[in-house]
């Protein structure tokens, strides 16, 4: 297969200078990968995970901002910041992400817009396939056969879906049962009825009321993720999607945008874990 120079270098060193079949480049307008015969490009990079592949195997790099210029013939990454993606540590990670939250929160106007998605991609960088950060979340019950195990470095539905295991460790549920249960909703659909989704600017929400089928022993764990997106490709994208109030009973739904996002619809999906009364287990998955 035919290859391209490949050459990575932070304002500290060199990482790399191979020959490649492919680069896969975190770029500011979205994710590209460049092979041999490739158009004359120059793109910023957003930060993310950078990919080469070669003849002399695969590496991978987090970078932080920076350019990529591409050519037929060589692919030249100048990093901000770039560190091999097996040595960075989640310290690291946190510190980078840390300052970029205290820069959004003293921006405003359009550079408000800018440091707030730079903050989603550092979270989103948080919880991609082959860094650590990704940590097992374990419900345990004493009358439960096993673990039920809950691995988000396989959840890559939507960034927002791992930011709510950020920081909740381990939740101890001493019900002799536990119940599972999920479901899906479509938020709205503005595109057709020109909806303030899709026509708004500024900060919008929108709500969806879940009720259980069936109630929980005790308020139970959700967890939400957009599973479908319809967005306005000529602006930036940018979501927030939570459960709130959540009781025995159901909780809801919110999905929040801002800025210039147009938004024409949004399904979502949830499930909810939680502690069951042990003589109600019918229509529950028992683990």
């Amino acid at each position: 297969m035919a290859t391209l120079q490949f050459d990575l270098v932070s304002p500290e060193q060199r990482l790399a200078s191979v020959q490649a079949t492919e680069v896969q480049i975190p770029g500011a307008e979205g994710d590209l990968t460049a092979m041999e015969g490739h158009a004359p490009t120059i793109t910023t990079l957003r930060p993310g995970i950078l990919r080469a592949n070669g003849p002399t195997g695969a590496s991978a790099y987090v970078v932080t901002e920076g350019f990529a210029e591409i050519t037929a013939a060589s692919v030249s990454v100048l990093a901000e910041r770039a560190i091999k993606l097996e040595d960075i540590t989640s310290a690291e990670l946190d510190t980078l992400l840390a300052a970029a939250r205290e820069a959004a929160a003293k921006a405003v106007g359009a550079r408000r817009d800018a440091a707030d998605k730079l903050v989603s991609d550092f979270l989103a960088l948080r919880w991609q396939p082959g860094t650590e950060f990704a940590t097992i979340c374990v419900v345990k019950a004493p009358m439960v056969r096993g673990l039920f195990a809950i691995w988000p470095n396989y959840c890559r539905v939507w960034q927002v879906f791992l930011r709510q295991l950020e920081g909740t460790g381990v939740k101890r549920i001493t019900s002799g049962s536990i119940g599972i249960t999920q479901g899906s909703r479509v938020l709205f659909s503005d595109f057709a009825d020109g909806g303030v989704m899709w026509t708004g600017h500024g900060p919008r929400e929108r709500r969806h009321g879940v009720v259980f089928e069936q109630a929980f022993l005790a308020p139970p764990t959700v967890l939400v993720a957009i599973s479908m997106w319809d967005l306005d490709q000529q602006t930036n994208a940018r979501a927030d999607i939570s459960s709130e109030n959540v009781t025995t009973t159901g909780f809801d739904l919110v999905f929040k945008t801002w800025g210039d996002t147009r938004v024409a619809r949004i399904r979502a999906d949830w499930t909810a874990i939680g502690p069951l009364e042990p003589e109600d287990d019918e229509g529950w998955q028992l683990y």
